[in-house]
């Protein structure tokens, strides 16, 4: 019997579904560093990883590992250099995931920071501040609203949907700048500053598995109107976040999120985590995870055509060199 090493555990549903469709395989659960604890005969029958974290002492000991899929966008946790060096490894990835999840996360942060949810439990401690006020001057309605919608991918699309749905109104930001069902307008990447002035949420949604230089630096953020907020779904590098600090600072912004992935994680005492209006967020706005994962079924439906040697209809493809040869998984 063949093994899969699995490193993100699986829920009961989705063991039960693979083990009635892939009896041929066992999945074996390790964390990092854990591989000590399988028996040589075990080491020598993993052919398949799935995973978000390979470790090169441990690709060291997976003689035979011939496949690795990972259940999200990012692969900087994967000892790539080493496996291009192998090369008879297959690394697969899941581009988008749990999109619905994440369009409710841009939908809830939105109302709660237009509606100034954050500020309610201080405001209603203060018998002096008249509550009528506040309402008066500082809450948003949706409706008339516009919203800029940077990357027009499925994160992007989706919450573009549920935005026009709740009545704002939708502009996006894509190359080439083609027709969107759920867009007013769509322009090209070399208009960003002419309209980031007019928006009132700025969605930055770019593909998170692309490694971005900065595309919101000082000169973009100020142009962005005062009170706006400002919703980063994509990897952390796509903002220089010493330019946001400075800018954030002064107080300009209703909100900012940053529900996003970096390299190397952002201290909790960094500067920026410590304003008020400001939220950093290990991409929540992902979960709950849910039985029907796409980074789950993607890995079935990549194993199917792995099984059949139909290696250039496995989606999402990272590595897999011409000629490849799998083991036999009969």
């Amino acid at each position: 019997m063949h093994l899969i090493l699995v490193r993100d555990s699986l829920s009961e549903e989705q063991q039960r579904l693979f083990e009635r469709e892939f009896p041929q395989f066992k999945i074996v659960e390790a964390q990092p560093d854990a591989l000590p604890d399988l028996k040589p005969e075990e080491l020598s029958a993993i052919n398949i990883f799935y995973g978000g974290k390979l470790l090169p002492s441990e690709l060291e000991r997976l003689k035979e590992l011939r496949w690795i899929h990972v259940p999200g966008p990012y692969i900087d946790d994967i000892c790539l250099d080493l496996v291009k060096k192998q090369e008879n490894i297959l690394i697969s990835t899941t581009k988008e995931d749990n999109l619905p999840q994440i369009g409710e996360f841009a939908l809830a942060v939105i109302l709660a920071f237009g509606k100034k949810l954050f500020q309610w439990k201080e405001i209603s401690r203060d018998p002096q501040q008249s509550t009528e006020a506040f309402c008066a001057q500082s809450m948003w309605r949706l409706p008339g609203r516009l919203a800029l919608i940077v990357g027009l991918g499925r994160t992007g699309s989706e919450i573009a949907w549920r935005l026009k749905l709740n009545g704002l109104r939708v502009w996006g930001v894509q190359d080439p700048p083609t027709f969107h069902p759920d867009c007013e307008k769509v322009m090209p990447f070399a208009d960003l500053t002419k309209v980031l002035p007019e928006a009132d949420v700025v969605v930055c949604a770019l593909p998170r598995e692309k490694q971005e230089a900065p595309l919101f630096r000082r000169a973009e953020l100020e142009l962005m109107k005062r009170d706006s907020l400002l919703l980063v779904f994509a990897r952390g590098s796509v903002v220089d976040l010493d330019d946001l600090y400075e800018v954030a600072k002064g107080g300009k912004w209703r909100g900012v999120v940053i529900d996003a992935h970096f390299s190397k994680p952002v201290s909790a005492q960094a500067p920026l985590r410590q304003l008020p209006n400001v939220m950093m967020t290990p991409e929540a706005g992902l979960y709950p995870l849910t039985f029907d994962s796409e980074g789950f079924h993607t890995f079935l439906y990549n194993l199917r055509q792995y099984l059949h040697n139909n290696f250039s209809d496995m989606k999402n493809l990272v590595e897999g060199p011409p000629g490849f040869e799998s083991v036999s998984t009969t």
